[in-house]
């Protein structure tokens, strides 16, 4: 039974104040609470500590907060509404997110061209799995090599001059058609063009496309 209670309660109720004292909670609770009223068939439910959301509307939600002492024991009720919908939202822009990775990371994992961003030294940091259909290599083996190491002699020169001056951020790059040795031992034309986000903060390094031109 309530031995005491306060008025935010009683509006919660619908009863008033001075009536509550020496009800039964759960014969006081608005029907929207029924979860709750489930809760005191249970023995031990006054004896231990408890704390529970509950949906009193589609819209409403409340935390109960349960705590036994040596006279009885106390409930707390607090609207978390709108932290609850604030969570959901949340929780709903992270789904969109990484739906919208997941899109991006197929794309890419389907398509035929290449994309591969690298340190200042060339340094491969992160490579598409499309680098399995145009060369042969596991993303894995790619990764942490060094990309001239896969150019062919005699294209190395005209692609690292194209590379620094992405790296000095010249306007009149072009893309550079270039030899790549596969993993068979074969070399395939590409067209490489390079894009330097070294400061960019997300990715921090050069985009480097790769089209097969064969």
């Amino acid at each position: 039974c309530i031995i005491r209670t306060n008025r935010s309660f009683a509006e919660l109720t619908g009863l008033h104040y001075n009536k509550l004292k020496g009800c039964f909670l759960p014969e006081v609770l608005p029907p929207s609470f029924a979860e709750l009223a489930t809760l005191f068939q249970k023995t031990d439910f006054l004896q231990q500590e408890h704390v529970q959301e509950l949906q009193v509307a589609p819209a409403q939600w409340f935390e109960m907060m349960l705590y036994p002492n040596p006279f009885g024991a106390m409930f707390i009720f607090r609207d978390i509404s709108e932290t609850v919908a604030v969570k959901k939202a949340l929780e709903v822009s992270r789904n969109e997110l990484e739906k919208r990775e997941e899109w991006y990371r197929n794309l890419l994992a389907y398509s035929i061209d290449v994309v591969l961003v690298t340190d200042a030294a060339l340094q491969v940091q992160f490579v598409t799995d499309s680098v399995e259909k145009m060369l042969g290599y596991q993303p894995a083996e790619v990764l942490h090599q060094n990309a001239a190491a896969y150019i062919h002699p005699d294209d190395i020169n005209a692609a690292l001059t194209a590379f620094e001056k992405d790296l000095r951020r010249e306007k009149n790059v072009r893309s550079v058609d270039m030899r790549l040795r596969c993993k068979n031992g074969t070399w395939k034309w590409v067209e490489a063009m390079g894009a330097n986000r070294l400061d960019d903060g997300i990715i921090n390094g050069v985009v480097i496309y790769l089209n097969d031109i064969e």
